[in-house]
């Protein structure tokens, strides 16, 4: 959905609610609302706010969001350097300074994560690494 101020479009994110257990049985009225709803907001904006109730500790998720600040906090030149060519690209990704993105072709892997990791913090940040596979 998008709010148009004047001249100005602004987009509405959206909220994606994981509150009800349903949404994990394929086939369920549920799963094929939320299903529905998350590739919309992907396709039109490729992104959603999920709202996940006691499912992430609150230090998970601080620590989590607090990398990810030092992360984007990095110099453009360095985060353009993490890009690899793999089946689909990854690293930094961006189409003007307002809209950049950082993926891991491989998140799951734990070398991918690794040599991700490695780029930004050479020296090793492993509870970054750690936290973005098994959490």
């Amino acid at each position: 959905m998008y709010i148009s101020m004047g001249t100005l479009t602004v987009a509405k994110i959206p909220v994606v609610d994981f509150s009800n257990e349903d949404w994990l049985k394929p086939g369920t009225s549920s799963w094929l609302s939320i299903s529905k709803s998350i590739c919309h907001a992907l396709e039109e904006l490729g992104c959603f706010v999920a709202i996940l109730p006691g499912k992430v500790s609150p230090e998970l998720h601080n620590t989590f969001f607090g990398t990810l600040g030092e992360l984007f906090d990095f110099p453009t030149e360095i985060k353009v350097q993490s890009s690899f060519e793999k089946p689909y690209p990854s690293g930094y990704i961006t189409s003007n300074a307002a809209n950049e993105g950082l993926a891991i072709g491989y998140a799951t892997n734990p070398e991918d994560t690794r040599r991700f990791t490695h780029h930004f913090w050479p020296k090793g940040h492993d509870s970054f690494r750690y936290k973005l596979v098994l959490n």
